[in-house]
């Protein structure tokens, strides 16, 4: 049962291939613009929650994260329960959790741990336009806020 409910995960998180490299104009923003830090679910914007809900973490098991077929946006606030591993220990938690997020005017940096076969920390980089949102870059990462992520890219990690 692990091993489907992993390639089950894996191919629900695909991102698409373009969002690896984090191009010049995006890369200057995320070090220049002012962004305001937020710790909860809530402060993300609608439109990024989204466009997370279309590529997010969610697998077969995961009854809760789809609405009739469509998949809805779940994610656990910093320091409360989410789906950590493989097993399943209880179906109604996400499969990711909140580290920070980060909103500017045309940016929002959504950065969270996600559970399932592997335990993973992402930072994906929105570019927010009117009511939506596009993912333009993603990435591994164990920063902590958006200081410790600035720090990472401007140093070429």
């Amino acid at each position: 049962m692990g091993m489907g409910l992993a390639m089950t995960c894996a191919v629900s998180m695909a991102a698409p291939a373009n969002v690896a490299t984090l191009r010049a104009d995006d890369r200057r923003h995320l070090l220049r613009d002012t962004f305001t830090e937020y710790l909860t679910v809530d402060r993300i914007p609608a439109s990024v929650q989204r466009e997370y809900a279309k590529i997010g973490p969610a697998s077969v098991a995961d009854g809760p994260a789809f609405d009739k077929g469509k998949r809805v946006f779940r994610m656990a606030n910093p320091g409360a329960p989410f789906q950590v591993g493989d097993a399943i220990q209880d179906p109604t938690l996400p499969w990711s959790r909140l580290i920070y997020t980060a909103v500017s005017k045309n940016y929002c940096v959504l950065t969270y741990e996600t559970g399932g076969f592997a335990h993973f920390q992402t930072a994906a980089l929105y570019q927010l336009s009117g009511s939506t949102a596009k993912l333009v870059w993603k990435t591994n990462s164990r920063a902590k806020n958006l200081q410790e992520l600035r720090a990472q890219i401007a140093q070429g990690k």
